[in-house]
């Protein structure tokens, strides 16, 4: 019996099971949480002999195939990890337990519309199938990052959509995703702009907040490859946090208002 056992927790019956316990599945950006590795014993005695914690997302990402199609798939990307060593052996049906602190990177993606985040946990065991634990998880913005929403709103410009999609150019971000924030056009603009698409990219020091003015076509300054006007507005947090809700409106619309009226 203990033989049969034992063959049945090298393909994964009855084996060890792994649970990373969160303090909340709501997480902000920047921040470092603590929770909680849970070991739980199968049927029979394993030897463990290391716990990995990871944070990942996916992007989207495009290719063309062999007939000349365009294609989308999906990539997975790494944002941060811990292992906790945990070289022993666990007996049947024991519990162990260990408090574990992550961050949650700033340039971690917030969950807005279709955006994918999650922690994998993975037992590793000797001879036996490895244990795996998934997490999905809300990540809310960084508060500078909020202030900018709030700003955006205030302005009344509505959010359309959120993405993450391939980065085609590491000058401007060094992750090999970013994040498309698409919105749709206030009262006051809609005879001059169709969109605009905002890219927030988090520096050691700073916001980066890219937009991409969406003009509309057939006006005199659309001619000339000139429909789409970038624009990178940078935030300093120590600088920006301090300041009102007006200020970051005030400030984008400038920007804003300036690429409108550039011929």
């Amino acid at each position: 019996m203990s033989l049969f056992k034992k063959m049945l927790a090298r393909v994964g019956i009855g084996s060890v099971k792994v649970d990373f316990r969160l303090p909340s599945h709501q997480l902000t950006a920047g921040e470092e949480i603590t929770g909680t590795v849970r070991i739980q014993g199968g049927k029979t005695e394993q030897e463990l002999q290391s716990c990995e914690i990871a944070l990942f997302t996916e992007y989207t990402t495009y290719y063309t195939d062999s007939e000349g199609e365009h294609r989308t798939s999906t990539a997975k990307v790494l944002l941060n990890a811990y292992t906790l060593p945990c070289d022993f052996h666990i007996q049947s049906f024991e519990v162990k337990q260990y408090p574990l602190s992550i961050a949650i990177p700033l340039h971690t993606p917030i969950t807005l519309s279709r955006e994918k985040i999650w922690f994998e946990t993975r037992l590793n065991m000797e001879k036996a199938v490895d244990s795996l634990d998934k997490d999905r998880i809300t990540v809310l913005p960084h508060p500078l990052m909020q202030r900018i929403l709030d700003a955006m709103n205030r302005l009344g410009f509505p959010l359309v959509e959120s993405y993450l999609t391939e980065n085609g150019n590491t000058q401007v971000s060094p992750d090999p995703f970013i994040q498309r924030i698409i919105y749709g056009v206030s009262d006051e603009y809609h005879l001059l702009l169709d969109e605009i698409m905002a890219t927030p990219v988090w520096m050691p020091d700073k916001l980066h907040l890219i937009l991409g003015i969406n003009r509309k076509a057939g006006l005199l300054h659309t001619i000339a490859e000139k429909d789409i006007i970038t624009e990178t507005i940078e935030f300093l947090p120590e600088e920006w946090l301090a300041r009102d809700n007006d200020a970051f409106a005030r400030h984008i619309k400038a920007v804003i208002d300036k690429a409108t009226a550039t011929e």
